[in-house]
């Protein structure tokens, strides 16, 4: 994690390593949070209250255990919901309620997730998706 720093700017985040700027990282909404997936480097990153910071500040990249690089997570509001599974988002899903769960087929990937509780966690909070 030597050197790396972010800034945010109107509508966005970007990610610094000495300067240079880091591409193809993943982030999810997590409350007024943000996580940041850096598969290249098997690190996971927290901005802990994006939402209410200022822009054009440099800030230390600071470094989370509770999400890694190999699981799969996800976050609902009331517009739906979004999946990343190894720091990659998860596309051409289709999905089906089960009780208050969600289970969801990811086509590209061949495999079922359960999003527990689904209908009681629209609050864009960052979850493990259990396999089903």
């Amino acid at each position: 994690m030597k050197g790396f720093t972010w800034v945010k700017q109107i509508g966005w985040h970007y990610v610094y390593n000495n300067k240079q700027r880091v591409l193809v990282l993943k982030s999810m909404a997590n409350g007024t949070s943000k996580i940041v997936f850096n598969v290249a480097e098997g690190e996971v990153y927290e901005f802990v209250n994006y939402t209410k910071l200022g822009l054009n500040k440099y800030r230390k990249v600071k470094m989370t255990d509770k999400f890694n690089c190999n699981d799969t997570y996800w976050n609902a509001d009331t517009g739906g919901y979004s999946m990343v599974h190894k720091g990659q988002f998860v596309e051409n899903m289709s999905s089906e309620y089960k009780g208050d769960d969600l289970i969801v087929t990811a086509g590209d990937l061949g495999k079922r997730f359960r999003l527990k509780n689904y209908k009681s966690n629209l609050d864009d909070k960052v979850r493990k998706a259990d396999r089903y």
